[in-house]
């Protein structure tokens, strides 16, 4: 009945909507306009039809108007006749079915937004227990090593000085180029015990590091007596973060190498290694040495230089490794590895980063 709303069931795929208006003159000559609000921008001219036709209607609620024109009208329009300044309406609606809810697109939506998540976490969570493997596997290495380098190298060396100390004490005075001899064997075998130890600390202190990279460092810094020669300056952007074990164990090998190679090659009054915690992990150094020649800066000489072994650890975790150099210019190394694989908390952190972002739009939308 007009004034009551009409319920259509879903998926409705035709529809035809019948009019009239009375003419007792010449009903003939009667024109007829007609508008479904909610599908039609504009009055649609149907001359003398009194039937419309709509088909694949979508779910929503319509409001179907027609007017008339009366016997004065011609085909071509309003040639002295009157339209009807209401007309007739009728409101009806097409019930959606259940795929086609805003319910059941918001599940859908979080059903897949789950699954990428699923996806995603187990990727990350493969990638982890990869990694965890193989820190386990080179820690039980790296232990067998240092033990190894005790029992033999250091034990023969601190022999050897035993054994040179006490000829110096037996030679006669007048055995003066034999004791000079001695002597700097003496002072050689002292050095190779210093730089063994070294060895030995960087081992253990790399098998043993915490979550703090900045200390780590320091106290590599401290291992190579950069202090003795140059100003050494350490920054941190960012809060200190957990870091993956073996990412950690890596990103320390890589920054100490650097450290050492600046120390004993650069020549440099000053250096600067600058630590960021950002949405990368990023170590830079730089010194203002006397930079590197371009052999070594090459493939050529990486394998002279430790920078192979570098650009091959930072391969193994996934980060980048690069070199800038200028002959009398200075050196600096940068080592940028992606958060997803340097963080512990990466997942957790990203959420809530995103959270906050998304938080942020919908307030300023609404702010808007």
């Amino acid at each position: 009945m007009p004034g009551e709303t009409l319920h259509l069931p879903a998926l409705t795929k035709s529809l035809q909507i019948d009019y009239t208006a009375l003419s007792f003159v010449t009903p003939q000559k009667v024109r007829f306009r007609y508008r479904l609000e909610g599908r039609d921008d504009k009055w649609v001219e149907a001359e003398g039809r009194r039937q419309a036709f709509y088909s694949d209607l979508p779910p929503a609620t319509y409001r179907f108007r027609v007017t008339a024109c009366n016997n004065a009208c011609n085909i071509a329009g309003n040639d002295g006749g009157v339209w009807s300044p209401v007309g007739a309406a009728q409101t009806f609606s097409v019930a959606p079915k259940y795929y086609q809810t805003n319910w059941f697109r918001t599940s859908l939506t979080g059903a897949f937004l789950i699954g990428l998540w699923g996806i995603y976490r187990l990727r990350v969570w493969q990638i982890g227990a990869g990694l965890n493997a193989r820190f386990e596997d080179r820690i039980a290495e790296r232990n067998r090593l240092s033990a190894d380098l005790h029992d033999t190298f250091m034990q023969s060396v601190q022999a050897s000085k035993m054994i040179a100390d006490q000829a110096l004490s037996e030679v006669s005075p007048d055995a003066t180029q034999l004791r000079s001899a001695i002597a700097r064997l003496s002072e050689w075998l002292a050095r190779a015990m210093s730089d063994g130890q070294a060895v030995l600390n960087a081992l253990h202190a790399s098998a043993s590091l915490n979550n703090d990279l900045a200390v780590s460092f320091r106290r590599a810094a401290e291992l190579s007596h950069v202090a003795n020669s140059m100003e050494f300056v350490l920054s941190v952007e960012g809060a200190t973060r957990a870091l993956h074990p073996i990412v950690r164990d890596d990103v320390y090998r890589i920054g100490s190498e650097a450290i050492r190679n600046s120390f004993l090659h650069s020549g440099a009054a000053r250096m600067v290694l600058h630590l960021t915690y950002g949405n990368d992990l990023i170590v830079r150094l730089s010194d203002d040495g006397k930079g590197l020649e371009r052999s070594l800066t090459g493939p050529a000489g990486h394998s002279g230089s430790g920078l192979a072994e570098m650009q091959e650890l930072a391969t193994g975790i996934g980060g980048h490794f690069r070199l800038f150099s200028r002959e009398n210019s200075g050196t600096e190394i940068e080592l940028r590895v992606p958060g997803r694989i340097a963080y512990v908390d990466f997942i957790r952190h990203d959420l809530l980063s995103r959270m906050r972002s998304l938080l942020k739009t919908w307030k300023g939308a609404n702010h808007q």
